[in-house]
């Protein structure tokens, strides 16, 4: 299962206070890993922006910026402003940014498995012209099938945390905002990145594991593959029904 199967082997029967979010996989990855998670939210940050969003000293944070950099894992470059000496703003070497989950592996056995398995002969009933969707559509059905039997038995608002939970094993680094009925999904971490930018169908695919996790179409307003740093997914819950999308829905 390319989406980790940990959360459909414990339940997702719990309130929604409990759902295990990007911060508190982080918090209990220490400091240093608070620091890289604050840098791949947000990209280049000054000792001080970092001290204030993390609430740690500044002599703290520099600390272990200094050991991250001798590890190669962050670069810190000068920046000049119109007073006062230079300050130093860090972001995320590439050997930094694979600290994040990948899911290459996973993704590839998955599909090998749809290919050799009972489901390649329905692909082969398949116009020629049709096998490639139908195998991403087959590829997404099979990955959220574990968890839709929970996740349908959940109200709207508690299954957009459940399912920001199942995302969040999988990439590491997911955030839910919720502002009345529009619902915001934001990944700063594509477990598929590199794939995903090569191919668009990867983006197509994982567009549909995330509408079948949340139960409704949704919309994508940003794109690590566009040159974002997150994948931002957007729809439209009401609490009495299934979650419904907002056709034409752009950010802000």
């Amino acid at each position: 299962m390319v989406i980790l199967d940990a959360v459909s082997q414990g339940g997702l029967a719990w309130s929604q206070k409990e759902y295990p979010t990007s911060a508190d996989r982080v918090v209990q990855g220490g400091t240093k890993r608070r620091i890289l998670a604050e840098l791949k939210r947000e990209g280049a940050c000054t000792i001080g922006s970092l001290a204030g969003a993390l609430g740690l000293a500044p002599m703290t944070v520099r600390q272990h910026l200094a050991t991250l950099e001798r590890d190669g894992l962050v670069h810190g470059t000068e920046q000049r402003g119109t007073v006062g000496r230079p300050s130093l703003r860090y972001v995320l070497t590439d050997a930094g940014a694979e600290t994040f989950p990948r899911r290459y592996d996973e993704l590839a056995a998955l599909l090998l498995a749809t290919l050799a398995g009972p489901h390649r002969e329905t692909l082969l009933s398949l116009p020629p012209e049709r096998r490639a969707d139908g195998l991403w559509d087959l590829l997404a059905d099979r990955a959220v099938e574990p968890f839709l039997p929970r996740l349908e038995r959940l109200p709207p608002r508690q299954r957009i945390h459940a399912a920001a939970a199942v995302l969040d094993c999988e990439s590491g680094l997911v955030d839910v905002r919720v502002d009345g009925a529009r619902v915001e999904l934001v990944d700063y971490n594509c477990p598929y990145r590199r794939v995903a930018c090569e191919d668009p169908r990867v983006c197509a695919w994982h567009e549909r594991v995330v509408s079948r996790l949340v139960g409704s179409e949704v919309a994508v307003v940003e794109s690590q593959c566009t040159g974002s740093n997150c994948c931002r997914f957007v729809f439209f819950i009401t609490d009495e029904a299934t979650p419904v999308v907002k056709k034409g829905t752009e950010d802000g």
